[in-house]
């Protein structure tokens, strides 16, 4: 076909392609839109290889590139082969970089939508946008060498003037739209008219034989520079668009500049000119409407994309035609002269489809290479960011702060003193920060002169209110020996604080209950299903909701952490204040090395020039950058601890972003992260505090260990070391409580807050509160506070060991069955609920690929009847499933078989030696002995162990037997060799002090133990389980008709139900034995204090007017425990002393130690729970209320027995956490960590060196161009463009 004769364009059944300028008669379609539709599966490649095109190194693969002179029309050209009213150029825009313009069909813009990108060197700029005005300020930025020289690589060149500058890297300029039938791409090169050689270069770049290029000629033939590149002989596909035709054909032009571009490109017989004349721009001066351009942005702007499409389209073709009617049949070259872009769009739309998966697989071939290189690259570049990250000068530097600031802070009154001296003499002695306990409440700095700003900053910092605490801080001054009276400061003061917390705690005054809560609760154990609910735990959870909205304890631990921030905040400002003093030879090594490698990257900054002692000293704002850095990370690493051990850490989304939560207006919180999190913190209505349940009943009184010692040892004899452990307080000025005698203070109680009248209102017109008396709190606070000394050398033989490490594991066995005990219950109720096992039954069924097959029952029916109620329905409603469960469940909880019943040893017998405890013998032994003490008829493991049961009442039983389990375990005796081993020490000293011994041998054996526990119990479990679960299924003739049909791949209901409870319970007490775990590891680092056990809250006298029950348990009388409470206050408080039995064992010479028996027994005794009392008090009328609306005065006693165990278990969950703090506060590794860590650090660098500044970003670019090549080969990977088709 010649070239000069107009061509059909293909059919959509041939190829894919229409051309909608023809309808099936091939007659012109002036309604249909600007370019040839497309099919989606080709519309899906282009778009693909635009986007690999975009991302190609080198401009690599098939590419429309247009080239002309500045004057030729060429923007007008590009606008109507796009079919949109770019008019970048028309608006005064000068093109000094390339331009990729691309059109993409995205389905859900129904409004234009822009995306401009450019990246250049380290520098990325990438905007989304809606309005042209916006895409063309981008553009002037980009394209403006004056106001962005960095972005135009020839400026780095002297001499080169920025009207002369230019640049290879282009902008991409993304058209996305809905409407998009054809996605195209165009590259429009800076003009060729300049004859610059630069601008030649980039056209050249360009200009290659895959490409097809677009020659746009103006008026005047002038100096393109196409002669230069040759376009023709490099580019064989090159379309030559002859604008402003009329004028030129009219002058007879045309065959001029014909015959040169033929000559220059020696290719004269092959070549048409395509005429085209798009008339004037809208608004110059002689526009003409009808003939010239309408207002393109008006049309869009009003009917939108596709009708400004149609519009260019109609005004193109009927402008080509007036061109053929006029010129074309009269021209003698008329076959090399075609009037329109119609040939235009048909030769590139076979260009764009020449091969277009071929190019595809070539491109993604290239870039896959190209990924590679990167990666390597990539690798070097943060080898090298990392090195100037962390080279020796560095390190050393960190290193030298943070051992220069833990010495600080560990240091004495006179070492700081002195420290701070001679760091700045102008800054005032470390004395000046030192504060009394009373002092540190006071505002900081200068007071405002306004009393009640000044008051109210005091109460924020109160942990009551600022008189109760001062009433609290005198009692444990002079009772206690608490350091409130002595200006501290570092680490010291850290710890009084946490001591002061600890007091409060202790002495925290207890709301009254109101009596409607009261009978609340009183008819909600009434009315609840059996096992479900009791007298005990809704006490507790009522005495939790005493808190109000923030809960019990929170408000405390919120005050510590202001406290704490204050502290540190001005320790840390202190110990910077010495840095310069002791860590000025590391801080010139780092600065020289710094400026010496930016001297040799030119790129050194004069604010570090002439680096060194004598500079440093002469112009110090370098060093007091680098030091208020310093400063600023330690701050923030101080705050970044606290609120993590406190707050918590916020729940993240996959991309590590905090997630925010609109219904409660934060940010989400982890579960169970920080001191403060509560259940259900993530809602509107959080619980109390996440370690507050369930309740812990050791709490109210355990034994102490401090006086353990060996059976029938005497005082003298080397294992009757006990009574040489010292008794006395360790604090410095501390009195022992024996020295201080009785006084009627010690009677009264801390109660009235000096509420607010806010508060007051809050509170209901003002609550009355209650307290224990003050020598009950006393003794509470001296229980969780006094350290345990070790009365062994260091040195000491292994048998003397043997006692001290018993008594730590007792102890920590003590807290894994208080643990244990406050779990198993839940987990029972767990196990029975009737709508958690459905819930878990129905998401099991619901997951089968064939929930329900072969039906066999009666007409498809299945009718169950759960407590008196029948339901009936097919198999498949969520209704029988709930029906069935609940018949299981209940018969669980109440039925059993008599044939099936056992007792604990035969239970055991029938399992053989996997269901044994450890030293089996030995507890039979034990077991015996305790139930000579312990009454037959009581409702515990020892009272119940030899009754025959089946069902949920053997499933308790097993559960308490582990708590008198753990509690009478032995344990192997030190050896030689294993006490040796625990001398040495991973911490700061090499050598390990007596405790961390202790604590080591402790927690092996302790690890050893429960991991052999864990094991039996389960096993036993899984036997009862199975036991029951077998006989309720197998029993109850309704149930097995009611499943009587297959699930699945032919399985029976019913053995299909049997698997999903076995599944069931696996889970319930898989995540009860981790929750147990879990509660194993906080008890490490091991805290001493446990040893002196808890204060008898079940048994002591807490205030002086206390309540006795009567016999009939029908009344209460009021009497005056003055006598009991002063007989408390003068007896040991440490209790009796508790012996030490050794036991033979196999083979000889193995023998294993345990608390006697009676100890052991009373240790169990004191987690039993006193239901009956508590049901008595329940019962009681509302006698002797400390305010009329309350409760009686007996129940507020019980009430005030579990608010102070919750304080007691509140003192023994956080100090060791906060202890754990504390160091990770000045530990020379922690600080150190923070350093290396810090962004503020990472200032520093950036500021004394431009080369890690240069390699970070470069780094940070080779990421972006990485990440940006592994999207694209993944968004054009053929297989997914299939799965989207």
């Amino acid at each position: 076909m010649e070239r000069g004769t107009r061509m059909e364009l293909p059919r959509p059944q041939s190829d894919g392609i229409t051309n909608n300028d023809y309808d099936e008669s091939g007659n012109e379609n002036d309604d249909e839109a600007f370019h040839s539709k497309v099919s989606d599966e080709q519309r899906l490649k282009l778009q693909d290889l635009n986007k690999l095109l975009d991302i190609s190194v080198e401009h690599k693969g098939q590419q429309i590139v247009v080239v002309g002179d500045t004057s030729a029309g060429k923007s007008t050209t590009i606008n109507f082969l796009l079919g949109y009213p770019f008019n970048f150029v028309a608006r005064g825009i000068g093109t000094r970089r390339p331009c990729v313009m691309t059109l993409t069909k995205h389905p859900d813009y129904d409004v234009v939508h822009f995306k401009v990108k450019l990246e250049k060197n380290e520098y990325k700029k990438e905007e989304f946008c809606t309005s042209l005005h916006a895409v063309v300020e981008i553009l002037t930025e980009v394209n403006d060498p004056r106001e962005n020289p960095d972005w135009f690589d020839c400026l780095e060149a002297d001499g080169v003037d920025p009207e002369d500058a230019f640049d290879q890297t282009p902008v991409f300029v993304e058209l996305l739209h809905n409407a998009i039938e054809v996605p195209r791409r165009l590259v429009d090169v800076p003009g060729l008219s300049r004859n610059h050689p630069r601008t030649l270069q980039i056209a050249a770049n360009y200009i290659r034989p895959e490409n097809i290029v677009i020659l746009v000629v103006g008026k005047v033939l002038g100096g393109e520079g196409w002669e230069e590149i040759r376009t023709h002989k490099v580019c064989p596909h090159t379309i030559v668009v002859q604008n402003f035709a009329t004028t030129v054909l009219k002058d007879n032009q045309a065959q001029d500049n014909m015959k040169t571009i033929s000559d220059k490109m020696g290719n004269g017989k092959d070549l048409v000119m395509h005429c085209v004349d798009y008339g004037l721009p809208y608004g110059s001066q002689y526009w003409k409407e009808g003939f010239d351009q309408p207002d393109w942005e008006g049309i869009h702007k009003s009917k939108g994309l596709q009708k400004v499409q149609r519009s260019m389209k109609r005004h193109a073709r009927q402008r080509a035609k007036d061109l053929d009617e006029t010129f074309m049949g009269k021209n003698s070259n008329s076959d090399r002269l075609v009037a329109g872009l119609t040939e235009v769009h048909k030769k590139l739309n076979e260009f764009q489809f020449r091969d277009i998966d071929g190019q595809i697989t070539f491109l993604r071939h290239e870039l896959q290479s190209q990924i590679k290189a990167k990666e390597l690259e990539m690798a070097h570049a943060e080898a090298r960011v990392k090195q100037l990250h962390f080279p020796p000068e560095w390190d050393s530097m960190i290193a030298s702060f943070a051992t220069a600031c833990t010495w600080y802070l560990d240091s004495t009154i006179s070492a700081t003193d002195g420290l701070a001296a001679e760091a700045d003499a102008t800054s005032g002695s470390a004395l000046a920060s030192l504060c009394a306990s009373l002092d540190e409440v006071k505002p900081a700095g200068q007071t405002s002169g306004n009393d009640l700003q000044d008051q109210h900053a005091k109460d924020e910092l109160a942990w009551f209110d600022e008189k109760l605490d001062e009433k609290v801080i005198h009692l444990l001054t002079k009772y206690c020996g608490f350091e409130s009276k002595l200006k501290l400061g570092c680490i010291r003061s850290w710890q009084r604080l946490v001591d002061e917390f600890t007091g409060m705690l202790a002495f925290a005054p207890m709301p009254c209950v109101h009596q409607a809560k009261k009978s609340h609760v009183q008819g909600q154990v009434g009315s609840g299903r059996a096992g479900t609910l009791n007298f005990n735990e809704e006490t507790v959870k009522l005495v939790v909701e005493l808190g109000g909205r923030e809960g019990l304890v929170r408000p405390q631990l919120k005050q510590l952490q202001r406290r704490l921030q204050r502290l540190v905040q001005r320790d840390y400002a202190s110990a910077v204040h010495t840095l310069e003093a002791h860590c000025g030879a590391e801080l010139d090594e780092f600065l020289s090395l710094v400026n010496s490698n930016a001297e040799d990257e030119q790129a050194s900054d004069p604010e570090f020039v002439d680096v060194g002692p004598t500079a440093r000293r002469q112009e110090p704002t370098t060093t007091a950058m680098i030091l208020s850095c310093v400063k600023e990370a330690l701050l923030e690493h101080a705050k970044s601890e606290i609120s993590l051990e406190l707050e918590g850490s916020a729940e993240k989304d996959d991309s590590g972003a905090p997630i925010w939560d609109d219904v409660i207006k934060k940010y989400q919180k982890r579960l169970k992260s920080g001191m403060m999190v509560r259940e259900g913190e993530n809602t509107l209505k959080p619980a109390a505090l996440h370690w507050m349940l369930p309740f812990k009943f050791n709490n109210g009184g355990q034994m102490s260990l401090r006086k353990l010692r060996f059976e029938n040892s005497d005082k003298d004899s080397a294992w009757g070391i006990w009574p040489f452990a010292r008794s006395s307080p360790t604090f410095p000025n501390a009195v022992d409580r024996h020295q201080v005698g009785w006084h009627k203070e010690l009677l009264e109680e801390i109660k009235d807050c000096e509420r607010s009248e806010e508060k007051k209102i809050a509170e209901g017109g003002g609550t009355p509160y209650i307290n224990c008396s003050n020598a009950v709190n006393l003794q509470i606070f001296r229980m969780c506070t006094e350290d345990y000394e070790v009365p062994v050398s260091r040195n000491g033989e292994p048998k003397l060991y043997d006692c001290e490490v018993l008594k730590l594991l007792k102890a920590l066995q003590f807290e894994m069955a208080s643990a244990w005990h406050s779990m198993w219950k839940g987990m029972l109720q767990e196990l029975t609920d009737p709508d958690k096992v459905t819930g878990f039954v129905k998401a099991a069924h619901k997951a089968m690929e064939k929930p329900v097959a072969d039906y066999v029952g009666a007409a498809g029916m299945c009718l169950l009847s759960t407590n008196n109620k029948q339901v009936q329905s097919s198999p498949s409603d969520d209704a029988a499933w709930k029906a069935v469960v609940e018949v299981v469940c209940h018969d669980l909880r109440v039925s059993y078989a008599e044939d099936l019943t056992k007792t604990t040893q035969e239970e055991i017998s029938s399992l053989g030696e996997e269901a044994k405890w450890p030293d089996y013998e030995g507890y039979m032994k034990v077991l015996d002995r305790a139930a000579e003490t312990s009454k037959e008829n009581s409702n515990d493991f020892l009272g119940r162990r030899k009754e025959s049961l089946a069902g949920q009442a053997s499933w308790s039983r097993l559960c308490q037997e582990l708590v008198f389990v753990i509690l009478q375990l032995d344990m192997d005796r030190v050896s030689e060799e294993e006490l040796s081993m625990s001398k040495s020490s991973a911490g700061v000293m090499s050598a390990a002090g007596q405790q961390e011994m202790i604590a080591k041998l402790a927690q092996h054996r302790l690890f050893q133990l429960n991991k052999k526990n864990k094991q039996v119990f389960m096993h036993r479990f899984d036997s009862l389980w199975t036991r029951d679960v077998d006989a309720v299924m197998g029993q109850n003739a309704r149930v097995k008709e009611s499943l009587q049909y297959d699930v699945g791949s032919d399985k029976k209901a019913e053995d299909w139900l049997i698997e999903q409870l076995h599944l069931y319970k696996d889970r319930v007490v898989g995540q009860t034995m981790a929750a147990l775990e879990e509660e194993f590891k906080s008890l490490f680092p091991a805290d001493f204090t446990l040893l002196n056990g808890r204060f008898n809250l079940n048994e002591q006298k807490l205030r002086k007017q206390t309540f006795v029950l009567t016999e009939d348990g029908r009344s209460v009388r009021e009497t005056d425990a003055t006598q009991d409470i002063h007989r408390m206050w003068e007896s040991d408080r440490y209790g009796l002393t508790q012996t030490v039995v050794v036991c033979p064992g196999k083979p000889a010479g193995s023998e294993t130690i345990q608390l006697s028996v009676d100890a052991t027994i009373a240790a169990y005794a004191n987690f039993q729970e006193r239901t009956h009392r508590v049901e008595q008090i329940f019962a009681l009328p509302s006698d002797h209320a400390p305010k009329a609306g309350f409760a009686g005065g007996a129940f507020q006693e019980l009430c005030l027995n579990y608010f102070k165990q919750i304080h007691v278990h509140a003192i023994h969950y956080c100090r060791p956490k906060l202890k754990a703090l504390l160091a990770r506060l000045y530990q020379e590794r922690h600080l150190r960590q923070a350093l290396q860590r810090s962004p503020a650090m990472a200032k520093v660098k950036e500021k004394t060196g431009q080369i890690l500044k240069r390699e970070t970003k470069r780094k940070d670019r080779l990421r972006r161009e990485l990440n940006s090549m592994r999207e694209t080969l993944r968004t054009t990977d053929p297989n997914r463009n299939q799965g989207r088709r």
